[in-house]
This record gives structure tokens, C-alpha cells and sequence, in this order.
């Protein structure tokens, strides 16, 4: 219901994940070229998520972009239910699990909000996370080593790295956190602890053996190179340590009232002297640590970042809260045998209060890039345009000047109406391109569009020398968000004579560039 009346993913990330997706769908399976939609030879990209949507789109039949939408929605449900068995395991109590589902589907913003980002790759991997915790400490508790439940979580954990590299190392860190809660706090089973270092480590190595195929695939990757750079000068970096990698306010993620539940949860769990306070403590710090290693003078700023973070503590907080209204409702009922109805009335009532919210929390005044008008004017474009077309389309440098992204529905043109743009995926920053020096040549191109004026014949050249022969602007017009600076304007395009409008509804224009007089007369 959230996204009804809508079949475009949202907002920058959307667009690399579907056409990472449609390339799964078009090869069979993993793929090398990027080609017919970008430039691109090689591909390191974790791939989860992908697949999935791939094989929705194989079994319904729907359109990849809807099937990526979709997909998405139904991991955004998921990812509250697996919740839960992560919650009884750490609490013990069945009735926590249940506030933690309700909690993390309606009550907290994340991970609903998601879908104005696209961020859908770091939502599978926060879906498998609880279930490969909960599959962990199945096997390392287990009396006895277990192979099968053993070779259950090695699946959980292997297919959790293909899914989300940073997600993986999130399960890391909060797997150190409860190691350390298990042996500090659990007395007289302090003479496992060894016993269960023994079983993660066996975990450690049967997961990196199962992965091996793609692990030998990435790792002289440039993508692979890249990390290594920004684990040792990202510290360094003004912008990572400042923008990328800067603090947030934890109400933009949770709001008020489900930091004060967190914190009543913390009280009774130090009043009972119950582990949980301490390992979600750890399992908070230990993430912040993770994206803010310079704290501690150890390199990888930027690897992980802040935001990222944030947008995970949905986890550890649901569970928190849901130990805390359990707490509250078992302390009180001593006195008033009626408060269990009571919280359980102001329960139903807040998610069906919350639920409103969820349904109207899409923003496409803020994240929507393709609208309706950009649809059909991409079937335009297939249908009435050279297939070696190529458009110029409206474009900002973002992540620091590192990286350019598309600013409207044009951006999605080799998708949607089968020709080239300018613009690839983000994903070109850490692909193979199949030419060198093309990722230059894009930031070139567009620092050069930026800084000229198409009206005039040095304009008309640049375009020329690109081969561009076709200009795109979008409903949006290079407006969405608050980054974007459009480039282009139709009101420049129509004064100039080298210009002819070929297209046009609404706010969206698409220009021919005409390259000779005879072009300019007719």
C-alpha cells in the first residue's frame, strides 16, 4: 500500500540496483559486461538482493523496475519479522519478540523509510542479519558440534557477505559484542567460552571456503582497491571525516518516544542485572567504532559510515524496546491485574495510529527522479529515435566532487528508453570501465557543460566532439533533493537555432542537436 500509484524505485541507489538486477535477468545469472546500458567490464558489486529480484521478476513476469520496488517492500515486511527470533534468543521471552516485530514494522520510522533511498541491498543484508546471529548462537550454544546446524549458518553467514559487505562486518562486530557479554556475564559457563571461540572461528572458515569463488573474484578488483586506499587515507579525507562520515541526530531514526521505551528497557535490564543492557551497548559501540576507527588511531574511515549505522540501530533499539513495555506490563500487573489490557489496547492503537505514517511515507517530492511524464517519454524515445542515439542529460557531482549522478528521470534512459546517456551508474567509480580514462571523460564533460553555454557554437562543439545527439530534461529538472543544480534549461535550448524540440509535455523537453546548416534550415 505504500507504493501504490507508483512504479519507478526512488531516489540514486534505485537505478544501479534495477539494472543490476535486469543484467542478472538478461545474462542467466552473473555477468562481466555492463553492456547495452553502460560501459562497464567487470562486476564486484555484492549481488543478494539482485537475485532475488531477478528471480520475482522470472516467476511473475512483472517489469524489473516494479519487480526491484516490489522487492523491496517485501524484504521492508521481512525485515521486521526476523526481528524476532533474535529478540526471544537474546531476552528469552516470546512477548519481546512480538513488541520487537511491532516496534520495528510500525512504531520506528526504519526500516520503512527505506524506500525513498532504494536502499535495498543493505535492507537484505538486515534481514538475514538476525537469522544468521540467531543460527551462531544456535550452534556455538549447542552442547554438542552439530553439523547441520553448523552448516545452517554457514549459510546464513556466506550468503549475508554476498548480500552486504558492510552488513557483514555489522554481524562481526555484534558477534564480538555478545562473545564478550557470553563470557563476562553468563557465570558458571565461563569454561566455554574457549569451546565457543573454537566454533566461531570453524564458522569464520567454512564461510570464507563457501565464498571463495567471488572472494577470488574481488579481490584485485578495483573496487577491492579502492577500499584498501580509503582504509588507509580515509581519516585523512575532509570530506569523509566531515560529510560522508559525519554524526547525526538519533531523532531523525528513532523518534522521542521510542528513545524513552530504550530507556526504560536499559533501567530494568541493569535493575535485573540482565545481560541485554551491556551486549546492546556493545553492540552500539562497537558499530560506531567500526565507522569511526580513527577514534581509536586505526585506519578503514570510510569503509563504514555513520549513516549506515544509524539506519541499522532499528534492530538492538526494537529489541529494547520490547523488553522495556514487557518489563513495565510484568512490574505493573503485580499491582493492577488489568494494565496487560490496557498495553495492549495502547499498543493496537499506536500501530494503527503509526500505520497512517507508513502508508504516506513515500516522499516523491523529495526522492522520486521517474515520474509518469518521464514514462512516456521514454517510450517516445524508443519509438522515434535512432538507436545510437545518445543524450545529454541533467547531472551534479556528488560524494565530495568524487563520483557525477543523475538529477531526473534522464538519468534511467538506457534503461527505460533503450539509448545512451552520459551519466552511468554510481557503480562506475569502482567497476572496471571497458575504455581507461572513462571516468574522467565523464567528470570532464560535465564540469565542461556546467561551465558553458550550450546557446553559443562552442557549446554546439562540445556536444558535437561527445557525439551527443539528443538532450533530455526531466519532470524534475535536475531539481530533486536539495544537491541537485540543474544543468540544463529548455528556455536556453529553444533561443538557440542549433537546438529543435523534438518532444515536449509538462517539464519535459528532448532536444535534437542539429549539427549542419541543412539540419538548422529544415
Amino acid at each position: 500500500w505504500t507504493i501504490r500509484g507508483f512504479t519507478i524505485p526512488l531516489w540514486a541507489d534505485s537505478y544501479q540496483h534495477t539494472m543490476v538486477a535486469q543484467l542478472i535477468a538478461d545474462n542467466g545469472g552473473l555477468f562481466d559486461s555492463w553492456l547495452p546500458y553502460a560501459p562497464l567490464k567487470t562486476f564486484t558489486y555484492h549481488y543478494g538482493f539482485h537475485t532475488a529480484v531477478a528471480f520475482l521478476h522470472w516467476l511473475t513476469g512483472i517489469q524489473m523496475p516494479q519487480a526491484v520496488l516490489l522487492g523491496g517492500q517485501l524484504l521492508n515486511a521481512l525485515a521486521a519479522f526476523t526481528i524476532y527470533p533474535l529478540a526471544v534468543r537474546v531476552t528469552g521471552n516470546r512477548w519481546v519478540g512480538l513488541v520487537a516485530v511491532l516496534t520495528a514494522a510500525v512504531l520506528s520510522p526504519m526500516p520503512g523509510f527505506y524506500v525513498n533511498w532504494g536502499r535495498y541491498t543493505q535492507l537484505a543484508g538486515q534481514v538475514i542479519l538476525p537469522v544468521a546471529l540467531w543460527l551462531t548462537w544456535e550452534m556455538t550454544d549447542y552442547a554438542r558440534l552439530d553439523w547441520k546446524r553448523v552448516g545452517l549458518a554457514v549459510i546464513a553467514v556466506a550468503g549475508l557477505a554476498l548480500t552486504h559487505y558492510r552488513v557483514i562486518l555489522f554481524c562481526m562486530a555484534i558477534l564480538l559484542a555478545w562473545w564478550l557479554v557470553y563470557f563476562l556475564f553468563c557465570k558458571g559457563r565461563r569454561i566455554q567460552w574457549l569451546s565457543s571461540l573454537g566454533r566461531l572461528g570453524l564458522l569464520g572458515a567454512l564461510a570464507i571456503f563457501a565464498i571463495s569463488p567471488w572472494l577470488a573474484h574481488t579481490v584485485s578488483s578495483r573496487l577491492a582497491h579502492q577500499k584498501i586506499d580509503m582504509a588507509a587515507q580515509g581519516h585523512k579525507n575532509d570530506f569523509i571525516r566531515n560529510e560522508y562520515n559525519r554524526f547525526h541526530d538519533i531523532r531523525n531514526f528513532m523518534p522521542t518516544p521510542m528513545l524513552g521505551v530504550i530507556g526504560v528497557g536499559f533501567l530494568f535490564s541493569l535493575v535485573r542485572k540482565r545481560a541485554l543492557a551491556f551486549f546492546v551497548l556493545l553492540w552500539v559501540v562497537f558499530l560506531f567504532l567500526l565507522a569511526n576507527p580513527y577514534l581509536l588511531d586505526l585506519p578503514g574511515t570510510g569503509i563504514v559510515n555513520n549513516f549506515a549505522v544509524y539506519i541499522s540501530l532499528y534492530i538492538p533499539g526494537a529489541i529494547v524496546v520490547g523488553y522495556g513495555v514487557v518489563s513495565v506490563v510484568e512490574y505493573g500487573r503485580r499491582y493492577w491485574h488489568g494494565l496487560p489490557w490496557v498495553f495492549g489496547l495502547l499498543v493496537l492503537g499506536g500501530s494503527l495510529w503509526a500505520a497512517r505514517i507508513h502508508a504516506n511515507m513515500v516522499e516523491p517530492e523529495n526522492f522520486m527522479l521517474v515520474t509518469p511524464t518521464d514514462e512516456r517519454a521514454m517510450a517516445w524515445i524508443r519509438a522515434n529515435t535512432s538507436p545510437d542515439a545518445k543524450f545529454l542529460v541533467n547531472g551534479y557531482f556528488g560524494y565530495g566532487g568524487s563520483s557525477v549522478l543523475g538529477a531526473d528521470g534522464g538519468w534511467w534512459i538506457p534503461l527505460l528508453g533503450g539509448r545512451e546517456n552520459v551519466i552511468p551508474p554510481l557503480t562506475y567509480v569502482s567497476e572496471t570501465p571497458i575504455l581507461s580514462g572513462y571516468s574522467p571523460q565523464v567528470h570532464n564533460l560535465v564540469a565542461q557543460i556546467q561551465a558553458s553555454d550550450l546557446s553559443t557554437p562552442e557549446g554546439l562543439e562540445l556536444l558535437k566532439h561527445n557525439d551527443i545527439t539528443h538532450i533530455y530534461i526531466g519532470q524534475r529538472e535536475g531539481r530533486v533533493g536539495t544537491a541537485a543544480i540543474p544543468l540544463l534549461s529548455a528556455e536556453t535550448l529553444l533561443s538557440s537555432p542549433h537546438y529543435k524540440a523534438v518532444y515536449h509535455e509538462d517539464r519535459v523537453w528532448i532536444f535534437e542537436v542539429l549539427t549542419d546548416l541543412a539540419e538548422e534550415e529544415q
